[in-house]
């Protein structure tokens, strides 16, 4: 089975494709191409199951695995697709997150010295001032 630079686990679920749609057109613009990106599925009904689906068809670095609803979000089935995965580091994308197009050549650097990494999230309004979050201090036991 062949080696890839990353696998991007992307979880969803409802009448979500338009916003994975989004998040997955910054994932497949990085400046690192060797890469697969699994869409879970948990729940995913209708149009949008369609949607993904043909996302899938049209891009074979993207796999959707389409589920029935879990009771929580899903968690068995990113452990099931994970199984497949064929990528030197794995990454998650919430469904409607955007990277910026380094993003995974910045964690693949990182990963190379350590075994985990955490970017910064930022939210930047389309009114007001771009801020983060979440601070994290890892010598706190809450972090």
């Amino acid at each position: 089975m062949e080696s890839l630079a990353a696998t991007v686990l992307i979880p969803t679920s409802g009448d979500r494709a338009e916003v994975v749609r989004l998040s997955l057109s910054c994932i497949l613009n990085q400046s690192i191409q060797d890469i697969e990106v699994f869409i879970i599925g948990d729940g995913v009904e209708g149009a949008s199951k369609e949607k993904l689906h043909d996302i899938a068809q049209h891009d074979e670095r993207v796999k959707f695995f389409d589920r029935p609803k879990f009771v929580s979000r899903g968690e068995p089935y990113r452990h099931e697709a994970l199984q497949e995965a064929r990528g030197r580091i794995v990454t998650y994308s919430c469904d409607r997150d955007l990277w910026l197009p380094h993003h995974l050549e910045t964690l693949d650097l990182a990963l190379s010295e350590v075994d985990f990494a955490h970017t910064l999230e930022f939210i930047i309004p389309s009114n007001g001032p771009i801020h983060t979050p979440r601070q994290l201090d890892l010598s706190k036991p809450r972090h």
